[in-house]
């Protein structure tokens, strides 16, 4: 889900969307030049085909997040996810070739090792998880750059290194603690 046009826009830091049938720009649009218009509206058909593909995917993506048990772990990664689904990153990320476990792996081994096993977590888990607030600066192709609060940059991998499984189909998510248990 790929064109060099949608490409350009991330690059001028303008969002594309579909209102009804038509394609709308956000951002600062005095950027976009007379022929690059052209482009987009000649393109049009597909570029709203594949915003509709993209936004299909958020939205499964969205339906995982939510569905989450109410555990700190599981309710930062759940909160970070949809802050990243709802943003222009999410776009670019699926533009990129980003596939789900590169954005939200976690560790795939014990759940104690989950937020210690970096070497297994993807973009987003690793913003969810880390000790200190980090934010997401720059995306590319085998990379992202993630920023302190101090303006320490820091490049992550995309390909997770250590075995990995998306958090939302971790095996202890669905065993999450009760807080009441009724024993007969």
């Amino acid at each position: 889900m790929n064109h060099p046009l949608l490409d350009q826009l991330d690059d001028l830091a303008i969002q594309a969307r579909r209102d009804g049938d038509a394609l709308v720009l956000e951002g600062d649009t005095a950027l976009v030049g007379s022929g690059l218009l052209t482009e987009i509206k000649s393109a049009k058909p597909e570029l709203l085909r594949i915003l509709d593909c993209e936004a299909s995917l958020f939205a499964q993506w969205r339906s995982k997040s939510e569905g989450t048990p109410p555990d700190f772990l599981w309710s930062r990664l759940r909160d970070v996810s949809l802050k990243f689904i709802a943003s222009p990153w999410a776009g670019r990320a699926v533009r990129l070739g980003w596939r789900e476990r590169e954005l939200f792996g976690v560790f795939s081994g014990q759940m104690s090792a989950v937020t210690i096993r970096v070497d297994a977590q993807g973009l987003v888990s690793t913003i969810a998880l880390a000790p200190f607030a980090i934010r997401l600066v720059a995306l590319g192709p085998a990379h992202a750059i993630l920023e302190t609060q101090s303006g320490s940059r820091l490049a992550t991998p995309r390909e997770p290194t250590g075995p990995s499984i998306t958090w939302w189909h971790h095996r202890t998510f669905d065993c999450v603690p009760q807080t009441e248990r009724t024993v007969q």
